[in-house]
């Protein structure tokens, strides 16, 4: 059986581009948010041309889409748009909004106050998603929310290294049944490296972009290596061996980092996460960081 991929170049952000988020239907249409310009815009994947575009009012810092609701959280709210009855719903909330999910008609936020908000869809044509409650629990900002295979268990990745996993009971009636923290502290690491089940790290891109310099200079010979590799032959599967070496010294660079500077490493992939791998929201940090992790 063989399958094929076609690439289509989809149109640019007149700045950058932060989230996206497919939505399915019979026309493939790909939602791109640019956060620095306020907009979101709907690609048609198959033209790569922009079919619609809206103001959302703000800088956009997550992107998803659930069934035929787009959301996008702002600073200190949720625009929601329904595609298909074409309703649009802002809905407020008190700390900036940095992680999304949505399933079986409830939305869920995790906020830099530690709290995940949770909203009920009530299929009101006007004002469909209504507060219902706030889960508590992490201590500080919360980085990361994903849902499990069957939509029962709500995870919650947090800055105070915890991740935490959250029941979800379901109801004919939802306002009596509320979700709950089954177990309080699944995972506690003092990083926001994760590391899998062998104990190697995985890193995001707030880690390569935090480790960026040591990496460059800790792994130059490996890089080297695979470069001369793809420049004398571009066959991707010829220089596989040159590439695994390249990742292996990634992780265990990374790993040796963390060990011997935690705490200021994880201060600056935290805020360079918070701040979209900002550099020049994070050089106070970059700079503790850069001083205990030396590259001498």
């Amino acid at each position: 059986m063989e399958i094929a991929f076609m690439l289509t170049n989809v149109g640019t952000c007149t700045l950058g581009s932060t989230a996206k988020a497919f939505h399915h239907s019979p026309t493939y249409i790909n939602t791109k948010s640019c956060s620095t310009d306020g907009t979101v815009r709907i690609w048609n994947c198959h033209t790569g041309k922009c079919a619609d575009m809206t103001n959302a009012g703000g800088q956009v810092k997550s992107l998803i889409s659930a069934g035929s609701w787009v959301f996008a959280a702002l600073p200190n709210a949720i625009r929601a748009w329904n595609i298909q009855a074409l309703v649009d719903q802002t809905l407020d909330i008190p700390k900036g909004v940095l992680s999304m999910a949505a399933a079986n008609n409830r939305l869920y936020a995790g906020a830099a106050d530690g709290l995940i908000y949770v909203w009920n869809n009530t299929c009101d044509p006007k004002s469909p998603f209504q507060p219902f409650l706030a889960l508590s629990g992490h201590t500080k900002p919360v980085l990361s929310l994903t849902l499990g295979v069957h939509n029962n268990l709500l995870f919650s990745a947090s800055m105070d290294h915890t991740i935490k996993v959250c029941t979800i009971r379901t109801s004919i009636n939802r306002d009596r049944v509320a979700p709950r923290y089954e177990i309080a502290k699944v995972m506690s690491r003092r990083t926001l490296l994760c590391l899998n089940a062998s104990g190697n790290p995985i890193p995001t891109s707030a880690v390569l972009m935090a480790a960026s310099k040591q990496i460059a200079v800790g792994c130059y010979s490996e890089n080297l290596e695979f470069l001369k590799c793809k420049k004398k032959d571009p066959n991707p599967e010829k220089c596989l061996d040159k590439g695994r070496e390249v990742t292996r010294c990634v992780l265990h660079l990374l790993k040796d980092l963390h060990q011997k500077c935690t705490k200021e490493m994880d201060e600056y992939v935290g805020c360079m996460y918070y701040n979209t791998n900002e550099f020049e929201m994070c050089r106070k940090e970059q700079q503790a960081f850069e001083k205990a992790c030396s590259l001498e």
